[in-house]
């Protein structure tokens, strides 16, 4: 990570059994920051900017796949949404800070649409957005 006031650098070291890293997303405080690493089990790392240490690791059973390949945070930084890669497609929808999926849903069910990118309305934290190879679908989360 660069910080471009103090002009200084420094790293993020993977996990364990990684096999790289496939997503970032800074929340919009610029507090922390989501890294997505590709291993047997998908895994997000969320980290304190200040300090660089680990705030937050979330794994789920309900993610197939080995690897997110987008990562969004809401503009309230509360939430994070997750997009998981094939076989399965699933997005979560993430209280981050209780370690707690909230909703999940497959966003595609074709092989040949792969979902790209995930992002929340700017306006508001239950509302977001998913594109792809043919893909374009919003959701809204409702409690309950």
């Amino acid at each position: 990570l660069y910080n471009m006031e103090t002009k200084m650098q420094k790293f993020i070291s993977s996990v364990d059994k990684s096999s790289g890293m496939t997503a970032m997303a800074l929340t919009p405080n610029k507090r922390y920051i989501a890294v997505a690493e590709k291993g047997e089990k998908a895994t997000i790392t969320i980290y304190d900017l200040q300090t660089l240490r680990k705030k937050k690791v979330l794994t789920t059973t309900e993610v197939q796949s080995q690897q997110y390949v987008s990562l969004a945070f809401s503009p309230d930084s509360k939430y994070l949404i997750s997009q998981g890669a094939r076989p399965d497609w699933t997005l979560l929808y993430w209280a981050w800070e209780k370690s707690k999926p909230m909703a999940s849903i497959r966003t595609s069910t074709n092989v040949s649409n792969e979902v790209y990118q995930v992002s929340f309305n700017p306006n508001d934290n239950a509302q977001f957005c998913v594109v792809g190879n043919g893909v374009f679908k919003t959701y809204k989360y409702n409690e309950g």
